[in-house]
């Protein structure tokens, strides 16, 4: 009965469908079907012809159609639990978002019309400002300690201050290093600490520190670059042969043919330049900067054939750009003219005086080395008639700043001269009296 019962609901529901007119087909009874009608499931799969499966086969245990149906309905309910968790986790994501904006009441449409929070256009005044630009000092604020390192903080400032003697500190350390130097006098690191420091508080005995240190190690290019900076610093005229000695024992150093080349261009003495200038062409013959200076260098000394000669043979050995080869050929065309006044570094220092004698600005770095136009590493200089300019890029910790008066044989009146420090912070003049020897006139430091 149930079999054809089924059958009868059927026709009359597909009856139903085919004509709009007739009145809808009775629902079935609560008792037999327990979802809607258009879903089977309570039925079980039909087969073809709609018609439901025998009831023996609907009589079979789990394994069966029965059984398929079960496992079925807990894939749905698997379903259902999935869905509800997603709506949860939906529900919980737009408790934390911001609320959206509501719709204007005085949309096209009156009430119940206006546009959704999903069509209202984003308010101008909703874009992020922009960013305020950085200052100098808060670029490498991550480096430093993190971000905000300086917020609050007054930034370092290079500062000009008149030099003070050495502290009782300094003179201890000194003291400490010779005896460990009496100890053990092979030890170069010792022995370079030892007469760097004294170089740097201007020790009364650093001369003998100095030819000690280059007596025990002779083959030693540090110690007899130390030794003359001492020299530099008494105003010997001998400390460009001993700076030119350390170059002996180190004749492919670039660094030591760089700076010797400068130092007696600086002095006038164009001769010895150039061959310094021609040394490092044949070290390097590929960088076009040394064919470029050794052409500007014999310009310089009246010798333009030469010089264009270089540019030929430079032209045709170096590889890469030939910028420095064309510009060198350009200032042959012109007659050779003094340096320009110097610019930018951290530091500059200008001294101006009467007379004829040689005066020379250093530079004493943390490290205790001597930096002048003697032996201008890592400093820019500039030389003429009562003028002396040097120029330093970057300056680390504090330095010292001497005026030193070149030897020329018999005693001489004192020297007055002026000297002008520059740095961010502004510029200091300090007047110069010197007889002879250096004369520690200023001391450059970071501070806030």
């Amino acid at each position: 009965k149930n079999d054809e019962s089924s059958d009868t609901r059927a026709d009359e529901f597909a009856r139903a469908s085919a004509d709009p007119a007739q009145p809808s087909a009775p629902q079935p009874d609560s008792d037999l079907v327990r979802e809607p009608p258009d879903d089977d499931r309570a039925f079980g799969p039909t087969v073809p012809g709609g018609a439901s499966p025998p009831r023996d086969v609907l009589s079979k245990g789990t394994g069966g159609l029965l059984g398929d149906a079960k496992d079925a309905s807990r894939d749905e309910e698997a379903k259902e639990e999935e869905l509800r968790g997603l709506d949860d986790d939906a529900e919980e994501i737009s408790a934390e978002s911001p609320p959206s904006p509501k719709p204007s009441s005085n949309s096209a449409g009156g009430s119940g019309g206006g546009r959704s929070s999903r069509d209202v256009p984003p308010s101008p005044t909703s874009r992020p400002a922009k960013k305020a630009p950085e200052a100098p000092w808060e670029s490498d604020e991550r480096s430093r300690g993190g971000p905000g390192f300086w917020r609050g903080v007054r930034p370092p400032r290079l500062r000009i201050a008149a030099a003070d003697a050495a502290s009782g500190r300094s003179i201890a350390q000194i003291e400490s290093l010779r005896r460990a130097v009496a100890v053990d006098p092979s030890r170069r690191s010792t022995h370079g600490q030892l007469v760097r420091s004294a170089i740097r508080t201007r020790h009364a005995e650093a001369l003998t520190f100095a030819r000690a240190w280059a007596d025990a190690d002779p083959d030693h290019a540090p110690a007899l670059l130390a030794l003359a900076d001492v020299l530099a610093g008494a105003g010997d005229p001998l400390a460009a042969r001993a700076y030119a000695s350390a170059l002996e024992i180190t004749p492919f150093s670039k660094t030591q043919h760089d700076a010797l080349a400068r130092a007696f261009t600086s002095k006038g003495d164009l001769r010895r330049a150039c061959s310094h200038r021609r040394a490092l062409v044949s070290i390097d013959p590929l960088a076009a900067e040394h064919h470029a200076a050794l052409a500007s260098c014999l310009h310089r000394a009246g010798r333009t054939n030469e010089a264009r000669t270089v540019l030929r043979d430079g032209a045709a050995r170096v590889r890469g750009s030939l910028g420095a080869l064309t510009r060198a050929e350009a200032d042959l065309l012109t007659p050779a003219s003094a340096t320009a006044p110097l610019r930018g570094g951290q530091l500059r220092a200008t001294l101006t005086w009467a007379g004829e004698d040689d005066l020379d600005i250093a530079i004493i770095d943390a490290s205790g080395t001597r930096l002048s136009a003697v032996h201008p590493i890592k400093l820019r200089t500039r030389e003429g008639a009562g003028l002396d300019e040097v120029a330093l890029a970057t300056v680390k910790k504090s330095v010292f700043v001497e005026v030193t008066r070149t030897e020329s044989g018999g005693r001489r009146a004192p020297i007055h001269a002026t000297l002008a420090v520059r740095t961010s912070s502004g510029v200091k003049t300090f007047p110069v009296v010197l007889d002879e020897g250096s004369g520690r006139v200023a001391r450059v430091f970071w501070s806030r």
